[in-house]
């Protein structure tokens, strides 16, 4: 494993340097783009073709098992030529092939299990900068005051629901329509990453939200709504998926720990999270992706739409339906016409890049969607940090 080890060592070099130098350029964002950039080069889309043996020792591992797995998969196709060549019997050449196929069969278990221990530093790691990273994006906001104008626990409720289940009911559609079932576990997985809500907004959307007096609202509500992503995720354990979901649940409570009560000490959990921990987790999880072979990009497509805009309607009919509307923001001094606190919440608070692509990483690493669908839900977060600053200046 030592050459997968120093693989992840320079990737995660490679991450935080990129972010850092994205940073000094103006792009104030979560660090996505970077992690994005950094793991598609090091993946097998980029670095596997250029060196494509090293690659495979290094990230794969398990080189004598597909060694054997490839060598009997050409050996059945040159025989199935060979026989045909020669006029044998179908039946005979059905019955040989039969029998080869239950040994490729077996060669694959074999090279995916010796595959799976290999990866074992990288999901070990990718999984512990996670879960700091979901610690982080609580700890660096600073605790929300009680509101002027009490909204209520019923609007909290609306909010959190439809915030996360319309994206997750968008999700599970779009996989239907695609011909999956919406009980396949993979598909309710991808549809816990979509329902996760974002952090609790920090730096001048904080400031905005506070203004229109729904900034206890959109914290609370976040809150709910990850747990209800958490519950998804049980559900996706239930339908036979893998036992990633057991890690979303202490990730859903993970804001209960203990949190930094000084503006220097939320400041800099802010800043190594976003120059660090996120690029990190982010390049983790598309490492072992192929983009251009194996994503599924018209769900990818439609995923990038439920990860913005979905969510975003989500906030909004949840705003409205419970009963928060603009006279909420208005305060004696304001002008006549104040912002929409449906519209500017709803702008602020569905952007849940860094929330998405912590789940997503953890499903990839642990087998809960696969390399391809995991790169879809990274892109789809990445675009939503990308898109952050016009996000903003909307609301």
């Amino acid at each position: 494993m030592t050459g997968l080890v120093t693989m992840l060592a320079i990737v995660a070099a490679a991450a935080v340097g990129v972010a850092a130098g994205l940073r000094r350029l103006g792009l104030r964002s979560e660090g996505l783009i970077a992690g994005l950039i950094v793991g598609v080069l090091a993946g097998p889309g980029v670095l596997g073709r250029i060196a494509p043996a090293p690659w495979a020792h290094a990230v794969l591992g398990a080189d004598d098992a597909r060694a054997a797995f490839d060598q009997a998969v050409s050996e059945r196709q040159a025989y199935r030529v060979a026989a045909t060549a020669a006029q044998i019997p179908a039946e005979s050449i059905d019955a040989e092939l039969a029998t080869r196929d239950q040994t490729i069969a077996a060669l694959r278990t074999v090279a995916d299990r010796a595959m799976f221990d290999h990866a074992r530093p990288w999901r070990i790691v990718t999984t512990s900068l996670a879960v700091l990273g979901f610690w982080l994006g609580w700890a660096a906001f600073r605790p929300v005051r009680r509101e002027p104008i009490d909204i209520g626990v019923p609007a909290m409720l609306s909010v959190s629901c439809w915030a996360a289940l319309l994206p997750a009911f968008a999700t599970v559609v779009v996989f239907r329509l695609l011909g999956r079932s919406p009980t396949d576990p993979e598909v309710l997985t991808a549809a816990a990453c979509l329902a996760v809500a974002g952090w609790p907004a920090a730096g001048a959307d904080a400031r905005l939200l506070a203004r229109l007096r729904v900034h206890g609202l959109a914290a609370s509500s976040a809150a709910f709504a990850t747990i209800i992503a958490a519950m998804i995720a049980v559900g996706a354990r239930l339908a036979g998926g893998t036992g990633w979901a057991l890690v979303a649940l202490p990730l859903a409570v993970f804001q209960l720990g203990p949190k930094p009560r000084t503006i220097r000490t939320r400041t800099r959990c802010r800043l190594v999270l976003t120059v660090a921990v996120l690029p990190i987790v982010t390049a983790f999880a598309v490492l072992r992706s192929e983009p251009w072979l194996e994503t599924p990009w018209i769900a990818t497509i439609a995923l990038l739409l439920i990860a913005g805009d979905g969510r975003g309607l989500g906030w909004l009919l949840g705003l409205g339906l419970g009963g928060v509307n603009a006279t909420a923001g208005r305060t004696s001094d304001e002008s006549p016409t104040p912002p929409s606190v449906g519209w500017s919440t709803a702008l602020i608070a569905s952007g849940a890049a860094g929330a998405q692509v912590v789940f997503a990483a953890i499903a990839v690493t642990l087998g809960g969607v696969s390399s391809g669908l995991g790169f879809g839900l990274v892109l789809g977060a990445a675009a939503i940090d990308l898109f952050g600053p016009v996000r903003r200046r909307m609301a």
